[in-house]
């Protein structure tokens, strides 16, 4: 399960529908991805780090830096 993601997304206010907007990926396709049920590529790695306003490394690596406000 990849919590930072359902975190970040909570701390920013938002939706998995805002979210699919903003990156193309799909709602069911994130709710999946925070779940640990599915990967994504490095595409759509990058593509969501953006929209959640930090880097792929915190977000999906464990590193502890990378988030702004």
């Amino acid at each position: 399960m990849n919590t930072r993601i359902l975190e970040r997304r909570k701390a920013l206010k938002l939706t998995q529908l805002e979210l699919e907007k903003e990156t193309g990926i799909s709602q069911s396709m994130l709710s999946r991805v925070e779940c640990g049920k599915r990967r994504l590529d490095d595409t759509h790695k990058i593509a969501l780090a953006k929209a959640l306003k930090t880097n792929v490394g915190w977000l999906f690596f464990n590193e502890n830096y990378g988030v702004t406000s």
